[in-house]
C-alpha cells in the first residue's frame, strides 16, 4: 500500500491526479474482482449461501471502497482527500465495479440490479456524507 499511497499525498499531487490514479487502480481491481466473483458464485451455487451470493458480492465491494477511502484519509498524511470527499469518492469508485459487472450482466444480473439501485440512491442523496 505504501507505493499506492504516495500518489495520494497532497504535497505532491492534486485531486485531478489522484482521480487519474484511482481510475487505473479501479479498472484493474474491478476486472480481478469479477474473476474472483465468478469462482465464488460457482463454488456456492449448490450451497445454502447461493441465494445471498449476489448481495455478499456487493457488500464486499462497499467494504473495500470504504476501507480504501478510510486508509487514504487516516494513514496518508497529508492526504489529497478529507472526510468530506467520501460521497464523491464512493460514487466514483462504485461506478467502476458497476460498469464491469454490467459487462457480465448475464452471469451477475442481481449484482447489476443492486449496484444500479445503489448508484441511483447515491445520486439522490445529500452529498454531505461523513465517514467515522
Amino acid at each position: 500500500m505504501n507505493n499506492v499511497s504516495f500518489y495520494f499525498r497532497s504535497t505532491i499531487n492534486s485531486h485531478e491526479f489522484a482521480y487519474t490514479t484511482l481510475n487505473k487502480i479501479f479498472q484493474q481491481a474491478a476486472e480481478k474482482y469479477i474473476a474472483c466473483c465468478q469462482e465464488f458464485k460457482m463454488f456456492h451455487s449448490r450451497t445454502t449461501l447461493a441465494s445471498t451470493v449476489d448481495l455478499k458480492i456487493c457488500q464486499i465491494v462497499y467494504v473495500v471502497i470504504r476501507s480504501f477511502f478510510k486508509y487514504l484519509v487516516c494513514n496518508v498524511k497529508p492526504s489529497v482527500f478529507d472526510r468530506t470527499d467520501y460521497h464523491k469518492f464512493f460514487k466514483y469508485s462504485l461506478s467502476f465495479f458497476a460498469r464491469r459487472f454490467l459487462a457480465y450482466k448475464n452471469q451477475f444480473r442481481n449484482v447489476v440490479a443492486i449496484l444500479r439501485a445503489k448508484m441511483e440512491r447515491l445520486d439522490t442523496e445529500n452529498t454531505s456524507f461523513f465517514i467515522n
